[in-house]
C-alpha cells in the first residue's frame, strides 16, 4: 500500500488495494487502489473488469415461473481473446473455478465470455446485484455488501484473522 500511496499519506477508511497481472505484456504486475466503500456490487464489478480483465460485463436477464423471485440473471464478463491468453496467476484461476462451479467449459462457451455470477429476485436490478455478488465474492473476497448490495470493507477483528496472520501465528508456534 505504501508503494501506491508513497511513504507519508495515510490511506483513507475502507480503501481496498487490489494486486493484479496487468493484461499488458510490457509490465509485469500492476497495482490499482479500488475504494468500494458506497458502491454497488454491480459497480465494483463493472470496475474490477475493465481494470484488471480489460473487459466489459453484460448481464443477461430472463424471466422465472417463481412468484417470489420471478428474475434471474447471468452475468457474463467479456474478454478478447488475447487478454486472455495473457491473463495469468490469480486471475485466471478464480475465473477457471468460476466458470467449472458455472458449468460451463471451454467447448460449449463462446471463447470470449466467462460467466462469472448468477442471481434470482423480485426485480430485474436486484437480480442483477446478487449476480455481482456472487462474482465478487470469488474475485475479491475482502469485500462484503450489506442488505442493499452496498459495499463494505470488513476490518478483521479477533474472531476472524487473515490466512496470513493465521501460517505466521502456527510458523511461530512450531518455530519455538
Amino acid at each position: 500500500m505504501k508503494e501506491v500511496l508513497g511513504k507519508n499519506e495515510k490511506a483513507p477508511a475502507g480503501l481496498a488495494l487490489i494486486h493484479i497481472e496487468s493484461a499488458d505484456p510490457r509490465f509485469h504486475k500492476r497495482s490499482f487502489v479500488m475504494n468500494p466503500q458506497g458502491k454497488s456490487s454491480i459497480t465494483v464489478l463493472h470496475e474490477y473488469s475493465q481494470r484488471a480483465l480489460k473487459g466489459r460485463t453484460i448481464y443477461h436477464i430472463e424471466e422465472t415461473r417463481n412468484a417470489t423471485k420471478p428474475f434471474h440473471a447471468t452475468g457474463i464478463v467479456v474478454v478478447k481473446k488475447s487478454v486472455r491468453v495473457q491473463i495469468a496467476g490469480t486471475v485466471k484461476d478464480k475465473l477457471a473455478l468460476l466458470g467449472a462451479s458455472n458449468g460451463e467449459n471451454g467447448d460449449h462457451a463462446d471463447e470470449d465470455s466467462i460467466i462469472v455470477g448468477r442471481g434470482e429476485g423480485p426485480s430485474k436490478r436486484v437480480a442483477k446485484m446478487v449476480a455481482a455478488k456472487q462474482a465478487l465474492a470469488v474475485l475479491i473476497p475482502e469485500i462484503r455488501f450489506n442488505d442493499d448490495y452496498m459495499a463494505t470493507i470488513q476490518p478483521p477483528d479477533a474472531t476472524e484473522k487473515n490466512y496470513d496472520d493465521q501460517v505466521e501465528f502456527v510458523l511461530r508456534t512450531l518455530l519455538l
